[in-house]
């Protein structure tokens, strides 16, 4: 079994940052130009600042990178478009209408962002919904949510399993304390990422080590281990399972025959 880098804080991973490119005078985000006297390095006329004239105020430069992906008003192709409901059509154009009024009195929102591609994904338009995504993801580079998406739309819709790698590690990394993330990444490795495939118990593993309670986690290893012939850890675990509170008479009931039949 190969080990993948895990720990009870979360994943040790490396992953791609986004680079900001800026000259000698502009500043990042929040930091703040204050008038000087004279020319700087590069020529440019600055403000005069003495004590007889007292200093302008101060210029805040904002660096918020500019959008440059699919036009936010464009929901699908009419080809696509053509296989709905005209009355659907039309709800969910005016649903992405009301979205972009949001994202327009408050850019720097990347909710309003992730449901623009929400609105987009429904019709099956994955490029408008990356484009929005990965500009979500620059505006918040520390809300694991448009990770998470990404990474759902690069396994199993764009076929691009290095960057929906990425992207669930980042989700982890940001979130380790919430069993989701290690459910998705240990599903990518068992459905798409199939060079992976025997690492999905570490990963499951590692998230019960965090959030030990969690029904999901230990039952998706339960039938992890019983998928792959290993009878010995899939009776260990399911019963684990059955241990664990708020189970539902249901639930306690099928994974009962699931022992039974493992043990016959």
């Amino acid at each position: 079994m190969k080990k993948i880098l895990l720990t009870l804080g979360g994943l040790v991973v490396i992953g791609a940052s986004t680079a900001v490119f800026y000259s000698n005078y502009y500043k990042p985000k929040g930091d703040v130009v204050t008038p000087t006297q004279g020319q700087s390095d590069d020529g440019i006329v600055l403000a005069t600042s003495s004590p007889e004239k007292p200093a302008e105020k101060p210029i805040v430069i904002d660096s918020t990178p500019k959008y440059k992906g699919q036009d936010l008003n464009f929901l699908a192709s009419p080809k696509e478009l053509s296989g709905y409901p005209k009355e659907f059509v039309e709800a969910q154009q005016k649903k992405l209408l009301g979205i972009i009024k949001l994202v327009n009195e408050n850019p720097k929102d990347e909710t309003n962002w992730i449901d623009v591609g929400l609105v987009k994904k429904v019709f099956n338009n994955y490029i408008g919904a990356r484009d929005v995504w990965e500009y979500a993801k620059l505006l918040n580079p520390n809300a694991s949510m448009s990770y998470s998406n990404l990474g759902k739309l690069y396994s199993g819709y764009l076929s691009d399993n290095k960057k929906a790698e990425e992207n669930f590690l980042a989700a982890l990394k940001l979130d380790p304390g919430i069993s989701d993330g290690y459910l998705a990444l240990a599903e990518f490795y068992r459905d798409f990422y199939k060079e992976k495939f025997d690492q999905v118990d570490d990963v499951l593993l590692a998230g019960i080590k965090v959030v030990p309670l969690d029904l999901n986690l230990h039952l998706q290893l339960a039938f992890y281990y019983k998928n792959i012939g290993d009878k010995e850890n899939a009776i260990k675990y399911f019963e684990k399972f059955l241990k664990l509170p708020d189970l539902t008479g249901a639930q306690q009931k099928a994974i009962e025959e699931e022992v039974v039949a493992l043990k016959s």
